[in-house]
């Protein structure tokens, strides 16, 4: 089975007509004691993005919904994100999916926008443009300081990996030649303590071991499947396959990983259950049982001040 055919047409196909149709509120999360003030959104009632905020001062043991993210642009409808730390803040990327399956004419925009508070964002700007689609990219600093965007793309067959793009400044972006050999769904790179890449994806490394697995890169360009699976599937069907990894490497060691199992059958989109995971090397993962949030495609980002914020589509 091609795994990651059947996740992407689970989230992105149901994604455009749950999020067109509309956007519920996400449950209030358990409220948090002895944390900062937590931030007020400042977007009129025509700017919310159908996307849900929570914030966790305690390493993701409780939850704060913050309510929906503030982008200042409702021409756009987010979704894929990934994210990275910056001066104290949040730079979040993502695609616009109204622009998705377009003609070739029409230019496909990756964007970036940043927030100093986590929930209320500067306007997007276009930091990769492509008359193809691109989906589900996924963000690191590299060890020399500068912004890599790996990106699967339309012109790249699955089993051909993924484009990386480069910044020196997290907005002007250039692709870099040749493709990553990365083969499988829905990616999600780590930099390691040492500053290798690890890459994790939705795939299998043979028939009988389905579930989230792993790329190791000395460069961050050229890659090597690792043996086992990361985060094993809890069986053959689609609805027990845990997909959508976001790692991360805590500022107080060790590393988590949000990811997702979506056990509808037919398929919603919006209904992906969370759950964390944590480690002490990247490699070998723990399963934490509690989903912490339901929803779509999402990404896991801690800012300077151990802050760690989970942004997720509603």
């Amino acid at each position: 089975m091609n795994w990651s055919r059947v996740l992407r047409q689970l989230i992105g196909g149901t994604l455009a007509m749950v999020s067109l149709a509309g956007c519920v509120m996400p449950p209030t999360g358990p409220s948090q004691s002895g944390q900062p003030t937590l931030p007020t959104s400042m977007c009129r009632g025509d700017e919310v993005s159908p996307t849900a905020v929570l914030r966790s001062a305690d390493h993701g043991a409780t939850w704060t919904n913050l309510g929906r993210l503030c982008m200042h642009d409702a021409s756009i409808l987010p979704v894929d994100f990934t994210a990275v730390p910056i001066d104290g803040g949040v730079a979040l990327y993502f695609i616009d999916m109204k622009l998705l399956g377009q003609a070739p004419s029409v230019q496909r925009v990756l964007y970036r926008a940043t927030s100093m508070d986590g929930l209320n964002f500067n306007r997007p700007q276009a930091a990769v443009t492509a008359k193809v689609d691109m989906f589900d990219p996924t963000v690191v600093r590299t060890a020399e300081g500068a912004i890599r965007l790996y990106v699967p793309i339309a012109d790249l067959k699955l089993n051909e990996g993924v484009a990386s793009f480069l910044s020196d400044d997290g907005l002007s972006f250039v692709r870099e030649t040749g493709a990553r050999n990365v083969a499988g769904g829905m990616p999600g790179a780590l930099v390691l303590a040492d500053h290798r890449v690890r890459m994790f994806v939705h795939g299998a490394v043979a028939s009988n071991q389905p579930g989230i697995i792993s790329y190791i890169s000395d460069d961050g360009l050229t890659f090597t499947i690792e043996s086992g699976v990361r985060i094993a599937a809890a069986g053959s069907k689609t609805t027990e396959m845990p997909f959508d990894p976001s790692p991360i490497r805590l500022i107080r060691g060790g590393y988590l990983m949000a990811f997702a199992v979506n056990p509808t059958d037919p398929p919603i989109a919006t209904k992906g259950q969370y759950r964390l995971a944590t480690s002490d090397d990247g490699f070998n993962w723990e399963v934490k049982p509690t989903v912490f949030a339901e929803g779509g495609t999402s990404c896991l980002i801690e800012t300077s001040d151990g802050m760690l914020f989970f942004y997720y589509g509603i």
